[in-house]
């Protein structure tokens, strides 16, 4: 089908185009819509039918008014990216303020030159999926048409990479035009990347970069960038990434995440969840790559100088799980994916979602209730007023990173107290006087005596991103401050899950959890939690060792019509284990179900923990053959070797060992006694 916009294409292009080009590939008319397998077969291919051609034209679609005009703009522009910016696109400098905007010579709002740029940024070629590899597969720069004028795509794209780094806040196209020029200036951005660096990519720095493209089909939104990852390069992909137009989306969508984390051990992917999730149609954990993104990442990523194999994004500031990759069970429904981590607490105060308007303007309320609850939430963990509103501006920033070297947290706090002064006056000024100065004695609030001009105001406000759409949070019984979803909730709780940069909130269902997304905690960024799980600090009320953490919907009765799932878990008790303990700490764990026909709980009751060396070992042993009955009916695992219940007393929580060819009970009761007869006279469970 000839679309009126392609026919206007097809018609420049027998104007423009040389007496050289022979063939013209346009996918809408070379590959049947219709015929999903031709479908599915062609964009398999599309990397070799691009590798053969001389270059890529794009039609960005007939005249704009003054289109001649934007010429010395991108010019402009162009120029101030060879200033400002690394070769990779990343800032050299922080971001201009007002004044220093109004210092570099751009034409005055009133130029037509701005109504002409965003006009083109305005044409919906600059967000299609598909135009990415058409750009990054290119063997010359691109010609960019637009009407009858030849626009230059090597200094278009780092113009707008510019803009979008450094000043689009201050430009007309942010101030008084309508269009909508943000998502083609993140698409150029990208673009720019893709110009500076080599080929193939990592899968998922094409999915975190290209979130907000668009695709009239879903799936492609992953099947347009498959030609430039290294999955590709391996000259098969692996099945789950083959385009296949017949299966639902929605099992695309799950083995696609699913293929990342066991792939890469990492959890990066699950960062691109920042968008109210449709849990009835997706699991939780399961990233939706057409839904738009809400709120901002919280992660700084830099290019990954040790990967040789692909063009890959890496997390260099925050790193929650110190490094330790993602544990992934296997033999589970698909539908289930089971990690490992550590319960650090639960949420007991969310506060308002801050808006961007309210937040650039100094009028979100919700700072002020927040800040006055960190007043009084925070003071055992932070001595003074000084270390609670570093805890705060951190936190409310993710950390933000001015550039390449300074973050937030390397700024002074004239920043913060300046920023929180606009938020006081403003709320002062629209009725709440009373209130606010009663505030300022129950908070200890104060404001610092060495406030500057309102530019330190302004510097704070202007690296906010990550808040945008977010909320503070207080935890319970650790008194951790952090930055959530909007969709999470009191009562939800918070980990650490391994291969994640950044902690995680999640919400219980039952036996299960559901993933409500990414947080920003202080204290918890640097990998504090997994060495203070190694060190035994913190109680195991703050932390599950080895838990599974399974983030799934509610779970179906029936896995199939034959297998039952179990709805009572086993509580063999493992009484006051020693976190600390080497041996404990090597232990890898799933929660386990409880078979009906056993009943092992009536071994050992709340109040009645076995003291006797064959006390244990007959629990143990009762332990190994319900968990084999568990292997060979295929409820949780599919091989039959015996894998080992024991639960914490301190936690009564149940989970299951694997010491792989050590049987559970002789291990254990090696670990736990002593042998010979005096140990054994000796022995006592309350402490082994």
């Amino acid at each position: 089908m000839i679309t009126p916009h392609l026919k206007e294409a097809i018609n420049a292009l027998g104007l423009l185009t040389n007496r050289k080009t022979e063939w013209i590939w346009i996918d809408q008319i070379c590959i049947n819509q219709d015929d999903k397998k031709e479908r599915a077969i062609q964009v398999d291919m599309m990397k070799h039918i691009y590798s053969l051609s001389l270059g890529t034209i794009i039609w960005l679609g007939t005249n704009v008014p003054n289109v001649e005009t934007i010429l010395s703009l991108v010019d402009r522009m162009s120029i101030l990216y060879e200033q400002d910016l690394n070769p990779n696109g990343t800032r050299r400098r922080s971001r201009y303020t007002w004044d220093e905007y109004l210092s570099i010579g751009l034409p005055s709002a009133k130029d037509p030159a701005w109504i002409a740029f965003g006009q083109i940024l305005s044409r919906p070629w600059f967000i299609r999926s598909w135009v990415i590899q058409e750009a990054a597969l290119s063997k010359v720069p691109p010609q960019m048409i637009c009407g009858t004028q030849e626009l230059s795509w090597e200094k278009f794209v780092p113009a707008a990479s510019w803009l979008l780094s450094m000043c689009y806040q201050f430009t007309p196209l942010n101030i008084s035009l309508k269009s909508p020029t943000i998502p083609a200036l993140r698409s150029l951005k990208l673009f720019n990347e893709l110009v500076q660096s080599t080929l193939p990519w990592d899968l998922t720095t094409l999915l975190n970069k290209s979130i907000r493209f668009k695709a009239s089909e879903p799936r492609d939104k992953v099947y347009s960038l498959l030609a430039l990852t290294k999955e590709a390069d391996t000259g098969k992909l692996p099945l789950s990434l083959q385009a296949n137009y017949e299966r639902p989306v929605e099992q695309v969508f799950r083995d696609v995440t699913r293929h990342i984390v066991t792939s890469t051990r990492s959890l990066a992917v699950l960062s691109l969840i920042r968008y109210v999730p449709d849990w009835d149609r997706y699991s939780s954990w399961v990233v939706d790559f057409t839904a738009q993104a809400q709120w901002d990442r919280l992660s700084y990523f830099n290019w990954d100088q040790n990967d040789h194999t692909a063009r890959c994004l890496v997390e260099t500031l925050n790193h929650s799980s110190a490094g330790r990759p993602a544990v992934v069970a296997k033999d589970l429904p698909d539908h289930i994916l089971g990690l490992e981590g550590l319960e650090i607490d639960t949420v007991n105060a969310v506060h308002g979602a801050m808006s961007k308007p309210e937040l650039v303007s100094f009028k979100s309320r919700d700072i002020w209730f927040a800040w006055k609850e960190a007043c009084q939430r925070l003071e055992e963990r932070y001595p003074t007023t000084e270390a609670i509103a570093r805890a705060f501006m951190v936190t409310l920033t993710a950390n933000w990173s001015l550039n390449d070297h300074e973050r937030m947290s390397d700024q002074p706090l004239s920043h913060f107290w300046q920023y929180l002064s606009q938020v006081y006056h403003q709320f002062r000024d629209s009725g709440s006087k009373d209130e606010l100065d009663a505030d300022r004695e129950t908070t200890k609030y104060q404001f610092s005596p060495h406030l500057n001009s309102d530019r330190d105001a302004n510097l704070f406000s202007l690296h906010l991103d990550a808040a945008y759409e977010r909320r503070l949070f207080f935890t319970k019984d650790l008194s951790y401050i952090g930055l959530g979803p909007r969709i999470m909730e009191k009562n939800d709780i918070l980990c650490v899950l391994f291969g994640g940069a950044t902690p995680f909130v999640l919400r219980r269902v039952g036996k299960y959890y559901r993933l409500v997304g990414e947080c920003y905690v202080f204290d918890l960024m640097s990998g504090e939690a997994i060495g203070g799980w190694k060190k035994g600090k913190f109680s195991v009320k703050m932390t599950i060792q080895c838990a599974g953490l399974f983030l799934t919907p509610d779970l179906p009765q029936t896995l199939d019509q034959s297998i039952t799932i179990p709805t009572r878990r086993a509580l063999v008790r493992l009484a006051g284990a020693d976190m600390a303990f080497p041996e404990y700490e090597a232990v890898h764990g799933i929660l386990l179900d409880y078979i009906p026909e056993w009943k092992v709980e009536t071994l050992c009751g709340r109040g009645a923990i076995p003291t006797t060396q064959e006390a244990w070992t007959s629990i143990m042993q009762k332990a190994v053959d319900a968990t084999f009955e568990f292997n060979q009916r295929g409820i949780i695992l599919q091989d039959c070797s015996p894998f080992n219940v024991i639960v914490h007393a301190w936690m009564f929580e149940p989970f299951f060992i694997d010491f792989a060819t050590v049987l559970f009970k002789d291990k254990m009761v090696r670990e736990l006694v002593e042998s010979g007869d005096a140990a054994k006279e000796d022995w006592d469970g309350q402490y082994e």
